[in-house]
C-alpha cells in the first residue's frame, strides 16, 4: 500500500550507515531509487526529505552516479511538493558534490524554478540561490 511505500520511504535511508558505503550503494540505493520512482508523490517526496544519511554514507561519488539522475528527474517533478523539497535540499547536493558537477546536473534546473508556476517554489529558489551562490562563489552565480 501507499502507507507503507511511504513510511519505507521515510526511514530507508537511514539504513544507510549501518551497511557502510558499499553495502548502502548494493542494498539501500537501489530500494530509494525505486521509491524515487513511486506514482505517489508523497513517497517520492519522503525519500527527498529524508537523504543526509544516504549522502553522508555513499560519498560524493555514490551520490553522482546512483542517485543524482533520480533527484535531476525529480526537480521536474509534477508535484509542487517534491520539487519544493528538491530546491530545499539542492545546497545540500551541492555541498556534496561541488560547483562543477552540481551546474552539470542541477544548474539549469535552478533557473527553471525562479519562474515556476507556483509561489512557494519561487520563494524558496530565491533563498536557495543566495545560499548556493555564498556556498559556491561569485565564479558559480
Amino acid at each position: 500500500s501507499q502507507q507503507v511505500r511511504a513510511a519505507l520511504a521515510a526511514k530507508a535511508g537511514d539504513l544507510a550507515p549501518a551497511y557502510g558505503r558499499d553495502g548502502a550503494l548494493e542494498r539501500v540505493v537501489p530500494v530509494l531509487l525505486a521509491l524515487l520512482e513511486d506514482d505517489a508523490a508523497e513517497v517520492r517526496l519522503r525519500v527527498v526529505s529524508n537523504l543526509a544519511p544516504v549522502h553522508d554514507t555513499v560519498g560524493v561519488e555514490g551520490l553522482a552516479e546512483a542517485l543524482l539522475p533520480a533527484i535531476a528527474r525529480l526537480a521536474e517533478d509534477p508535484t509542487w511538493r517534491v520539487r519544493l523539497a528538491i530546491v530545499e535540499k539542492a545546497p545540500d547536493v551541492a555541498k556534496q558534490l561541488g560547483g562543477a558537477a552540481f551546474d552539470a546536473s542541477l544548474g539549469d534546473a535552478c533557473v527553471r524554478w525562479l519562474a515556476d508556476d507556483v509561489a512557494a517554489i519561487r520563494d524558496a529558489a530565491t533563498a536557495t540561490l543566495g545560499e548556493l551562490c555564498q556556498m559556491l562563489g561569485s565564479d558559480w552565480a
